[in-house]
């Protein structure tokens, strides 16, 4: 009978153990089936001649394959001077080396919305073919921008079971993306998920997908604490130790732990240089102004400089956005990341027509906050409060103060309402939030709910959702904000805010978010006057502490830090409400590595075999123990 139980037991395991390993098969199986693609873009002629593409797809079981391209702006699509890829170029060969039949299916891949933004279909003949060789050279040379520009794509990304990425360089040239880190020039794909998306929501079949090549001394990588920021082409040349690099390193950190990270690769790309742009590196790729997405790289954008400029108000008829320079161009580095990364890989800030103001709100907000950084908390305030003031004379009971969902026949109207005035009612609305809370919650929190909930739904929020979110991190209801001043056009009561009550050099708002009595020059009784304790906080963050230390009035009270010319930024966040919405509302996402699925079947099969042998080794020992007994 014992040497039956023990045979049934080895059995068992047997059976066990060979349907463990017969499910693991077929799991590695169904994972290595579609098709195999193999990308090669090479630059080794130099910068100065467009690369040659060439595109290896094995595997094939079917007659036709439909593949997809994106043009490089999102508006005038019909252009054909607008693609990379002229389709009357490609040529397709089979594995005899027999031309292929290549034919145009027309700009039929529709963006997200019906937008203007569509791709065009490439259809290929490859009967009796289960390999095909396609080739092409691009029309111009492109050094950064979007792999979807260059690159033909499956249409059905499902169809593809491994995908890889391999640039042919110069010496001392190097490629990055967004997609993987380098390796050698050679990047894994997988199954192309990180090039689509999940292929159930169209606004995730295609999203840009970032890259740069070019010389070692135009491509620089920034370590973080979150993920890979990557600038590229700088003018000057950009130092990982530079003020400049240190100011971007602590935004992009730092709306880290506003949001959460970028998912899923944790990677920008930040082109900046005004001369590359106009010149021959061009910007290709779709601009998402429908749909940002958080991989997207902003060519021509500027670094935030660390030099404070006030706010100011400039617009040129027909081209406001260069007469918005001396505003934008010092903060669109943080606006323009922040904008992508409230969008369709995190959060997705939009609705059709106006309603996007949102996310345009909550961009300037955080953009200005993470300025913070560069001068500190204070001089924040001071162009919120020029902002407002500039709101308060233009428009405030001159008629001109619309909803902001309002569109104006004024061009100037719609540029305000769209930009400043959101961003106004976004500073509103955390003030608000601060009240309710008495100080414990801010728009931080918001974010962070927002994110924890909705991240990744693959669809734009409604209205009722954020409002409701609002609600739940105030713990009040604030519909006011929304139906007085969003919805409705009465002005924003904002000078409360913008107030000095207690003469200590900050505003009343200020004091707010730190806790401090707006009515109180010393709100703790230390002996140390408030604006004296912000300063000295405000030094352990900022790069220029004069402007820290510019606020304390002249006869403050308390030991007052002496004026440095910089300070070293520190991994810390800037200073700001404590918040406990992490813990009472949601779990703020952390930054957990992508893994690849095999990764995920190695670890369970690994698991299964050891919890069996466990289970296996007991069953024997109490065998034999009760053996022993009888």
């Amino acid at each position: 009978m014992y040497k039956k139980r023990i045979s049934f037991s080895i059995a068992l395991a047997i059976i066990i153990f060979a349907t463990t390993i017969s499910g693991f098969t077929t799991t590695i199986a169904s994972a290595s089936e579609g098709l195999s693609l193999d990308y090669l873009i090479s630059y080794s002629e130099g910068a100065n001649s467009s690369p040659q593409v060439t595109i290896v797809i094995s595997d094939l079981n079917t007659t036709k394959i439909d593949l997809v391209i994106s043009p490089m702006n999102i508006f005038t699509g019909q252009d054909q001077s607008l693609w990379l890829v002229d389709i009357q170029q490609i040529v397709a060969t089979g594995e005899d080396g027999q031309q292929l039949s290549v034919s145009d299916g027309g700009i039929t891949v529709e963006y997200y919305l019906q937008k203007a933004a569509q791709y065009r279909l490439v259809r290929v003949d490859v009967t009796d073919q289960s390999k095909v060789t396609i080739q092409y050279r691009l029309n111009r040379p492109v050094l950064t921008g979007f792999l979807e520009t260059l690159l033909l794509c499956p249409r059905d990304h499902n169809l593809v079971g491994n995908g890889t990425l391999r640039f042919e360089l110069p010496a001392d040239w190097q490629a990055v993306t967004v997609l993987t880190k380098e390796q050698n020039t050679i990047f894994p794909m997988g199954s192309m998920d990180s090039f689509y998306g999940d292929n159930q929501e169209s606004i995730y079949n295609f999203v840009p997908a970032g890259f740069a090549v070019g010389e070692q001394k135009d491509i620089v990588e920034v370590d973080t604490n979150c993920g890979r920021l990557i600038y590229a082409y700088s003018s000057p040349p950009m130092n990982t130790d530079s003020v400049d690099a240190l100011l971007g390193k602590a935004i992009f950190e730092y709306y880290c732990s506003v949001v959460g990270p970028l998912a899923p690769y944790n990677a920008y790309i930040a082109g900046m240089a005004y001369t590359i742009w106009r010149d021959v590196v061009g910007q290709p790729g779709l601009y998402p102004f429908y749909a940002q997405h958080n991989r997207t790289i902003d060519l021509g954008q500027s670094i935030p400089m660390v030099e404070y400029r006030p706010w100011e108000w400039k617009l040129c008829p027909n081209t406001p956005f260069f007469c918005d320079l001396p505003d934008y161009a010092f903060y669109g580095f943080p606006h323009k990341l922040l904008r992508a990364w409230f969008s369709t890989g995190g959060l997705l800030f939009m609705s059709p027509g106006s309603d996007w103001f949102f996310r345009g709100g909550m961009s300037h907000y955080f953009q200005e906050m993470a300025m913070s950084f560069a001068f500190g908390q204070n001089k924040v305030y001071e162009r919120y409060r020029d902002m407002y003031q500039y709101y308060q004379e233009n428009y405030v009971q001159t008629g001109l103060d619309q909803s902001l969902f309002s569109q104006s026949t004024d061009e100037k109207t719609n540029h305000f309402l769209s930009y400043f005035k959101s961003g106004l009612w976004a500073f509103y609305l955390n003030q608000r939030i601060l009240e309710a809370t008495h100080g414990e919650k801010n728009m931080a929190d918001l974010s962070r709910y927002l994110y924890a909930n909705y991240a990744g739904i693959g669809r734009p929020l409604t209205y009722e959702e954020i409002k409701e979110a609002v609600n739940i991190v105030a713990g009040t209801d604030l519909g006011d904000v929304w139906s007085r001043y969003a919805y409705g056009n009465e002005p924003l009561p904002l000078d409360p805010y913008f107030q000095d009550d207690d003469k200590d050099g900050l505003m009343n708002g200020l004091e707010a978010e730190r806790h401090t009595d707006p009515k109180s020059v010393d709100s703790d009784g230390d002996g140390v006057d408030d604006s004296v304790e912000y300063a000295t906080e405000c030094k352990q963050v900022s790069l220029v502490t004069d402007y820290c230390i510019e606020v304390i009035p002249p006869d403050a009270k308390g030991i007052q830090p002496t004026p440095t010319a910089t300070a070293t930024i520190t991994n810390t966040p800037l200073p700001t409400v404590p918040s406990t919405a992490t813990s009472t509302l949601a779990s703020t996402p952390t930054n957990t590595p992508v893994r690849h699925p095999l990764e995920t079947l190695f670890s369970n099969l690994l698991l299964a075999v050891l919890i069996f042998g466990a289970v296996t080794i007991f069953i024997g020992v109490f065998l034999i123990f009760r053996k022993m007994r009888h």
